[in-house]
C-alpha cells in the first residue's frame, strides 16, 4: 500500500514563509510619495480647461484690438465732429483690450491656484471676482460705438 503524501496548506507557487513574514512584519515605504503627483494628474482635465479659457480671453482681447484699430482708422477719414468721438471710442477700446487681458490672466492664475488645493482647503467661492464689471464696461463701450456710428454716418 502506498503512503499518502502529506497535506499541503500553501499552494506551490506561494512565496516561502520567511519572505511573507518579512513583508508582513516590515511595511516597506517607497523613498518618495506619489500622492501629490497623482492628485495633480487627476486634475489634468481641469488644468487644460483652465488654459483653454485663458486662451479664449486672449482671443477676445485680440478681437477687441482689431475693433480698436478699425475705429482709430475710421477716425482719420471722418468729419471733425465724429473724428474726436471715434478716436475716444477707439482709445476706450484699447483700454478694454488691456482690461480684458488682465481680467483673464487674474482669473487663470486664481483657478490654477485653486486646482492645486486639496478638497479640504477649498472654499465655496474660490476667491474669484465676478465678470459683471467687464460686461458692463463692454456693453457701455459697444453702445457708445453704435451711437457714434449712427450719428456720423
Amino acid at each position: 500500500m502506498a503512503q499518502a503524501a502529506p497535506h499541503r496548506t500553501t499552494p506551490r507557487c506561494a512565496a516561502p514563509r520567511h519572505a511573507t513574514s518579512l513583508r508582513s512584519s516590515h511595511h516597506i515605504r517607497p523613498a518618495f510619495s506619489l500622492h501629490p503627483q497623482v492628485l495633480k494628474f487627476e486634475r489634468v482635465q481641469a488644468h487644460l480647461a483652465n488654459e483653454r479659457t485663458w486662451l479664449a480671453w486672449v482671443r477676445t482681447a485680440l478681437s477687441a484690438l482689431t475693433i480698436a484699430f478699425s475705429l482709430l482708422t475710421l477716425s482719420d477719414d471722418a468729419s471733425s465732429a465724429s473724428q474726436l468721438a471715434l478716436f475716444v471710442m477707439g482709445s476706450c477700446m484699447v483700454a478694454n483690450v488691456l482690461f480684458t487681458f488682465v481680467t483673464g490672466w487674474l482669473r487663470y492664475v486664481r483657478v490654477k491656484d485653486v486646482l492645486m488645493l486639496t478638497r479640504s482647503e477649498m472654499s465655496e467661492n474660490f476667491g474669484r471676482f465676478g465678470l459683471s464689471h467687464q460686461a458692463r464696461f463692454m456693453s457701455a463701450l459697444l453702445l457708445g460705438i453704435s451711437v457714434v456710428m449712427l450719428i456720423s454716418y
